[in-house]
């Protein structure tokens, strides 16, 4: 979990622009973290859960969903598209730290379920569930505000392999081909 600590380095952008080998390498720890942090926690989460299934099926998705987001990342950036790189490991961060969210959400939940009967392991998989799609939710919410105004969701999926470094301007009256 210590390498996660390097996670909030990689969105600086003076960091990035400055220490692009730093930012590349810390880049593949956290990466290396975050795949650790998944397979340990669906391992346990699935096989030693406290809040019994409904704790193993939040477990499974968003160990799913942890890993999938550090796999299209990684390939986001391979491919060169910055943009979508950047918003997969915004959400990768985010699924990752999660679990932390439940010890706020935990003690929330608790106040207000225990006193009407509810069992503590059903109590825990209500945190883990909350913890999660408020955590998901903050991520997103922050990379729609941040996305330029110029990249739609479309256009980031559209976005060329290997795009231009210039274009030539067109003739006036010319439609672009």
């Amino acid at each position: 979990m210590r390498p996660l600590l390097l996670a909030p380095l990689q969105f600086s952008s003076r960091i990035r622009s400055r220490h692009l080998r730093f930012h590349r390498w810390s880049g593949r720890i956290v990466m290396l973290a975050a795949i650790t942090t998944a397979l340990s926690g669906l391992y346990f989460g699935l096989f030693m859960p406290f809040g019994g299934p409904a704790e193993a099926v939040a477990i499974a998705l968003f160990g799913g969903l942890l890993l999938t987001a550090v796999v299209r990342g990684f390939l986001a950036i391979r491919s060169g598209r910055v943009a979508l790189h950047r918003e997969w490991m915004i959400r990768t961060f985010a699924l990752a730290i999660a679990i932390s969210t439940v010890r706020l959400v935990g003690p929330v939940v608790d106040y207000a379920f225990t006193p009407r009967g509810l069992r503590a392991g059903d109590v825990f998989a209500r945190s883990v569930w909350i913890a999660w799609v408020l955590t998901i939710a903050a991520a997103e919410a922050w990379i729609r505000y941040t996305r330029p105004v110029s990249l739609s969701r479309g256009a980031l999926r559209r976005a060329p392999l290997n795009p231009p470094l210039a274009c030539a301007p067109m003739a006036p009256g010319r439609a672009p081909e």
